[in-house]
């Protein structure tokens, strides 16, 4: 019989090739990268957009009742499922946290076994006591590490990593021990890749600066680079697929002169 689904859910705020749910895909590719977690569920990621007509025009609390609608059609065949609990995430920023805390209430309507948790920039950044109602967990930080431990946990019935009980922020990821979302193929049926041509492409992580006003500046300052190989065969792969726009996200293009 087919695994119960794992949905990793992002919604952007338009339809082009700058919205490809990268963040989102990293998380997805480590579950679907630890077999202990692939063997038990379907690691799906689901992309909506607000420019889509089933969202367009609707205030946040319809678009998330429409958005949960389209999940809980993912979860429709778990009735009979071995694992006992339906799990999903939600890859949260500014533009999008009434609609997915929206759906994430309306899906537990839904589905009624479902756990939930959350995370992204808007979670990471701006944390408040109302966050627990909409999601079971948040994770704070670089989600990789943190929600492959959370989901583990949750499949064998154990205590949730601390970090994540508690609300803390996570320790950041080493680049060199994460999964590639472009190379594993998580990415290829999103709108941004399929339709559009585009790619997001991260070649380090952090920042050495403290500005005020800058997201970057809240975590660790230090620069971790993605591994050369893996940016060679991202590189490769992006030629060889017809991608036609790449915008890098460092944080800090320059901070190596190398």
């Amino acid at each position: 019989s087919p695994k119960p689904v794992l949905a990793i859910a992002s919604l952007q705020v338009q339809s082009s090739y700058q919205a490809v749910p990268l963040g989102a895909a990293c998380v997805a590719s480590a579950l679907r990268s630890d077999r202990a977690i692939a063997d038990r569920v379907s690691v799906r990621l689901v992309d909506f957009s607000l420019e889509n007509p089933k969202l367009s025009g609707l205030s946040a609390r319809d678009a998330g009742r429409a958005t949960a609608r389209d999940l809980a059609s993912l979860y429709a065949a778990d009735s009979g499922a071995t694992v006992g609990v339906s799990l999903a995430g939600f890859s949260v920023y500014v533009w999008n946290r009434a609609i997915l805390e929206a759906a994430a209430i309306e899906l537990r309507k839904l589905v009624p076994n479902i756990v939930t948790f959350a995370g992204g920039p808007e979670i990471t950044a701006n944390v408040s006591s109302r966050d627990t109602a909409p999601f079971d967990y948040l994770v704070r930080g670089e989600g990789e590490s943190a929600t492959r431990a959370l989901v583990r946990a949750i499949l064998g019935n154990e205590p949730v990593p601390s970090e994540v009980a508690s609300g803390s922020r996570v320790p950041d990821e080493d680049c060199a021990a994460l999964n590639s979302p472009w190379l594993d193929g998580i990415l290829d049926e999103t709108e941004a890749v399929r339709e559009f041509k585009g790619a997001l492409w991260e070649l380090a992580r952090g920042c050495p600066y403290n500005c005020a006003y800058c997201y970057e500046s809240k975590g660790s300052k230090k620069v971790r680079s993605f591994p050369a190989d893996r940016l060679e065969k991202e590189l490769d792969r992006f030629v060889s697929t017809g991608t036609e726009r790449v915008f890098v996200l460092d944080p800090t293009y320059n901070a190596s002169r190398d």
